[in-house]
């Protein structure tokens, strides 16, 4: 029997901005991007702002009509960034598996780490030291596998540990609607509202035979882990230390002159960018490095942000694209390239079913499948336009197993 933890950080984004500005933690706060047109939208908010209504997703105008004593902040990456390492570096005084779900969630398996007391004294111990430290709160699921740790997480908030057992699982959990259930989205839940499976315990009693045809291995797991049978390990945290830079760059076997060129250029070094970022579990990138060298070799290099993080090969191609014309005075381009920095983890979830955030992974799902054909199946339409160029990467890299 194991003993995990699933640490959730309440608030984080207006936690830190809170925990740095004393004069704003009795107020509303809500975190949000380009403030100066008052059309950001909300992304993250305290439960003051909650309780007057804004919600994550609003529009900065439509928040401040709701509550207009509001607190608007704008995304500070860096800092949250800050936050969440200064929280692992407590949770793993503890024990060194500890697996980052996303910038304000861990996972922990404290099952060898009696030394500091009982799964509770220890879950409370990581949660006051959080606060006393940091001047943030934390709720912690305390459960012998990661589906039910996850779960439990949420049944209190803020501040709060809440534990469920092999023996209480079913009143604890096989109780809560299926929307409940780790890793099913709105879709999912509506689709499985349509045979009846409108509660976890419905899930865990569903036939074996009807779950693997409706929804194939992700129904066959569904069904596992509503049962309790969720064997997967915590990783060791070693294993999600970040590299500092991402990048890529290549000289072509022509000079590009045309725009499409560029683009062309830029989107294959953007593709293969973006598959680093994968194969190293890398969910996002707030800064970019552009570099271009023209046939006389004069070389030339711009470092820019993105409005908010990203992995998206699209974004990325247009930024570069965007950041070529705006700074450089080229032609005859010989080399590009690109380079990503500071990067967040906001999305990591690989080892949990898909979440809203992951399932429109596009350049993920691309990279998974020329993998699987062992060939670059599955490309951008701009590739046709040269082969030689769009070929300048053999092949996407191996993913990390």
């Amino acid at each position: 029997m194991r003993d995990i933890f699933l640490c959730d950080l309440n608030n984080f984004y207006a936690s830190c901005e809170m925990a740095i500005d004393e004069s704003i933690r009795d107020l509303p706060v809500a975190v949000s991007g380009r403030l100066e047109e008052r059309k950001g939208v909300v992304i993250a908010k305290n439960y003051k702002a909650k309780e007057m209504g804004v919600d994550v997703g609003d529009l900065v105008f439509q928040a401040l009509q709701k509550c207009p004593n509001l607190v608007v902040k704008p995304t500070n990456f860096e800092l949250y960034n800050k936050y969440s390492k200064m929280v692992r570096e407590i949770l793993l005084k503890y024990t060194d598996r500890v697996e980052p779900f996303s910038i304000d969630e861990c996972f922990m398996d404290v099952t060898n780490s009696k030394i500091f007391g009982t799964p509770l004294e220890i879950a409370n111990k990581i949660k006051e030291e959080v606060k006393e430290k940091l001047g943030i709160t934390m709720s912690i699921g305390v459960s012998y596998n990661k589906t039910f740790a996850k779960i439990a997480s949420e049944f209190k908030k803020p501040d709060a540990v809440s534990v469920v057992t092999k023996g209480d699982y079913k009143e604890k959990i096989w109780t809560l609607d299926i929307s409940k259930m780790v890793g099913i989205g709105k879709r999912l839940e509506e689709k499985l509202k349509k045979y009846n499976i409108n509660t976890i315990k419905d899930l865990a009693n569903v036939d074996f035979d009807f779950i693997s045809r409706l929804l194939g291995k992700v129904g066959r797991d569904l069904k596992a882990y509503a049962s309790g049978d969720d064997y997967r390990e915590v990783d060791l945290y070693e294993h999600y230390i970040m590299p500092k830079s991402v990048g890529n760059s290549t000289t072509f076997y022509r000079d590009l002159i045309k725009k499409e060129d560029i683009i062309l250029g830029f989107t294959i070094i953007s593709e293969s960018v973006v598959n680093r970022m994968i194969k190293y579990n890398l969910q996002s990138a707030r800064t970019m490095t552009v570099h271009a060298k023209d046939k006389d070799l004069n070389t030339f290099s711009k470092q820019v942000t993105f409005d908010y993080p990203t992995r998206s090969t699209n974004v990325i191609t247009q930024k570069a694209v965007e950041t070529f014309y705006k700074y450089f005075n080229l032609n005859s381009i010989r080399l590009l390239g690109i380079h990503l920095t500071n990067f967040s983890d906001s999305f990591i979830n690989d080892n949990i079913f898909k979440t809203k955030g992951e399932k429109n992974d596009i350049d993920k799902a691309v990279l998974e499948i020329n993998q699987k054909l062992d060939k670059k199946a599955v490309f951008k339409l701009n590739n046709l336009l040269d082969d030689k160029i769009s070929s300048s990467f053999d092949r996407p890299p191996l993913q990390k197993k």
